[in-house]
């Protein structure tokens, strides 16, 4: 398969904007999905005053169980992005209904999350490239359910060709705008994690379209 991989480019401050006027038009389906986001995906970072308690020497059975949960979580919650970004409807029991790419997503999930973490002991710029690089692998897969695991590393290290400054210009911005999500009590994230979100796929579909045609 050959990819157009020129003129790809896009605008952090249009991204930003088209995540607010998309969240404006789906606040409540946005906002009732982040918070089971947030809570499903981190219930098995609890401390022991928290879920720990329940653990005993079942721990890793639980932690493996919570862990699954939030994986599938993650893979509704980014689906109903994904939706919202094409204009689709969403529905908030997307975040349970796609077991099918589950096992394909997980392997990009981790190969992506081991590889980065290796390059951030490796003196941090390493870890930097590869997110860069491959940022769009997880999405790819779960945008593209018969795109081999491999491919989907592939396009998205061309996806990234050339723009990885521009792109860590983005993250600065995003990881700024979630810092104040956090400083208005914690509220403030039901409202920044879904705009960045979208700002994320609205991204991520200009630049594939770019490297589709």
């Amino acid at each position: 398969m050959r990819y157009n991989i020129h003129m790809q480019t896009f605008s952090i401050k249009e991204a930003i904007k088209h995540g607010w006027t998309l969240f404006k038009a789906n606040k409540k389906i946005l906002i009732l999905s982040t918070l089971a986001f947030i809570i499903l995906s981190n219930l098995n970072s609890q401390g022991k005053d928290g879920w720990g308690r329940y653990h005993s020497e079942f721990s890793p059975i639980v932690w493996l169980v919570l862990f699954a949960v939030g994986i599938l979580v993650q893979i509704g919650w980014m689906k109903i992005m994904l939706h919202i970004e094409e204009g689709k409807k969403a529905h908030l029991k997307e975040l349970f209904t796609h077991v099918e790419i589950f096992w394909k997503y997980l392997g990009v999930y981790v190969i992506y999350m081991v590889a980065m973490t290796v390059g951030f002991i490796l003196l941090v710029i390493p870890g930097i490239y590869v997110a860069l690089t491959y940022g769009f692998a997880p999405i790819l897969m779960l945008d593209k359910k018969d795109l081999k695991i491999s491919e989907s590393f592939k396009q998205s290290a061309l996806m990234t060709k050339d723009i990885k400054w521009k792109l860590l210009g983005f993250f600065v911005v995003i990881i700024l705008l979630n810092i104040l999500g956090v400083i208005a009590l914690g509220v403030g994230l039901l409202v920044s994690v879904p705009v960045t979100s979208l700002a994320f796929v609205h991204i991520y579909r200009g630049l594939l379209n770019r490297l589709d045609a």
